[in-house]
């Protein structure tokens, strides 16, 4: 007997052929732009935590070891990853000539389109965002 949630786990899973499917019909160059431009705001928002999480540190301990950067950083790219391509899916919808494009391929294939991706995204922030925070506060309170 199937539960609710892995009858949405088995769709989904069903779906997958024409998601890929849906991807292969993007332009090369849209394909090749898109992890580079997730991976942008992923590294900028990663910079963002890590750099406060080390001020925050320096301002409770006078000496910053390399481990402590190291837990800072791991955390403040973990805590990114959800909301860097997030941004990332705004960037490229906010140009008109790419929207239409996306939005033409997501047609036919169900949790393409820009709202589904957004709505997923926010699903994975809010396991990977908390986890990314309280391992930079663990590197933070460390003495």
């Amino acid at each position: 007997m199937l539960t609710k949630a892995s009858g949405s786990v088995h769709k989904y899973f069903r779906e997958a052929g024409s998601r890929a499917a849906a991807r292969r019909r993007l332009p090369v160059w849209l394909a090749l732009l898109m992890p580079f431009i997730g991976l942008f705001f992923v590294f900028c928002i990663t910079v963002a935590l890590g750099l406060i999480g080390i001020h925050v540190y320096q301002v409770l301990h006078p000496r910053l070891p390399q481990d402590t950067i190291s837990l800072i950083f791991g955390g403040a790219f973990i805590a990114a990853i959800a909301p860097g391509f997030i941004v990332a899916n705004l960037a490229l919808w906010l140009v008109p000539p790419i929207r239409q494009i996306l939005d033409a391929n997501a047609k036919g294939a169900r949790r393409l389109s820009f709202l589904e991706g957004i709505k997923g995204l926010v699903k994975v922030g809010l396991v990977t965002v908390p986890v990314g925070l309280v391992l930079i506060l663990i590197a933070v309170d460390l003495r």
